[in-house]
């Protein structure tokens, strides 16, 4: 499944990664570099003997001679280079999420990156062919890696698009196995070998007291041979969320703080337990109801009965 990110606004994701740029040229090795940048033009138009349009000799390896100056010369351009490759509109280097910025104050961010995604795929294809044409190796490598990037950056906005149309509500587990603080390592064993269910909560009155995970047990059943109560192994720093979130704030904020399984709750009131396995889930699931809709229109078949 493909990671899911927030979107920030266009205005700020464009501002962002231009400021990249220039956050990056202010660090250490880049500030050398644009240092260098800078010195050696200044330098070659001190210097240089001839017509400044002569310099470009000090980087053909045809022409160049080994000095100072060419090493300079070398660096400055390899840089600058760099720095303008990044800036092509081709997603999803920094010119095709400016370019994605731009589209999606005007066209939505889920539009305008599948835009920025099929421009950047066009654009890797060109430069592939043009490296495969001219024997150049390692842009044809980077082409394919630009393609590949822009189709999993589609995906995770798709993903994402999906997500953020269902809520924790409707996507939890509603039919789980529970536990007591009184129940054993052995029983939730038993649990794990009859029934799908990784993760088990932990209730005492209807309150949720912890959460014991499949591999919480797992470790419990290694290191300790005694039938060690659930009360000793269960979690209590759980991640709480609530059910109006959506299935896209669930999977960032699980990402964000390392979890795998979160407790959801409707005000006070404990619902159940969802995981990364159910995210999952309901986005696959999600994605064919999607295809059925735009194929047969709102639910026609699935509410259709059979025929007497």
């Amino acid at each position: 499944m493909a990671a899911v990110v927030s979107a920030p606004p266009p205005a700020a994701e464009a501002t962002v990664r231009l400021a990249g740029r220039l956050r990056g040229a202010l660090r250490s090795r880049r500030l050398l570099l644009g240092l260098a940048i800078v010195g050696f033009f200044a330098l070659l138009a001190v210097t240089y003997p001839g017509p400044i349009l002569d310099a470009f000799q000090l980087v053909d390896p045809r022409q160049a001679q080994p000095s100072g100056l060419t090493l300079l010369a070398w660096l400055s351009t390899s840089n600058l280079g760099l720095l303008l490759f990044n800036l092509i509109p081709a997603f999803p280097m920094d010119g095709g999420r400016m370019l994605r910025a731009i589209l999606a104050s005007f066209l939505g961010f889920q539009r305008a990156t599948r835009i920025a995604a099929a421009l950047g795929q066009v654009v890797a294809m060109l430069l592939g062919a043009f490296a495969v044409w001219n024997g150049l190796v390692l842009l044809a490598v980077v082409a394919v890696f630009i393609f590949i990037a822009a189709a999993q950056q589609r995906a995770a906005e798709e993903a994402r698009g999906v997500l953020s149309s269902l809520r924790l509500g409707d996507a939890y587990n509603k039919y789980a196995l529970v536990l007591s603080p009184a129940d054993r390592v052995s029983k939730v064993v038993d649990y794990l070998l009859t029934s799908y269910q990784p993760d088990f909560a932990v209730l005492h009155g209807g309150e949720l007291l912890g959460v014991v995970t499949r591999n919480v047990v797992l470790r419990a059943l290694a290191d300790d041979p005694a039938d060690a109560y659930v009360a000793g192994l269960m979690d209590r720093h759980y991640l709480r969320l609530d059910a109006r979130q959506s299935l896209a704030e669930a999977q960032e904020l699980m990402a964000e703080q390392g979890r795998t399984v979160a407790a959801v709750f409707a005000g006070d009131r404990y619902l159940g337990l969802i995981n990364l396995d159910d995210l999952r889930e309901a986005l696959q699931i999600a994605a064919f109801l999607k295809l059925h809709e735009e194929r047969y229109g709102g639910g026609t078949r699935l509410d259709a009965t059979p025929a007497a």
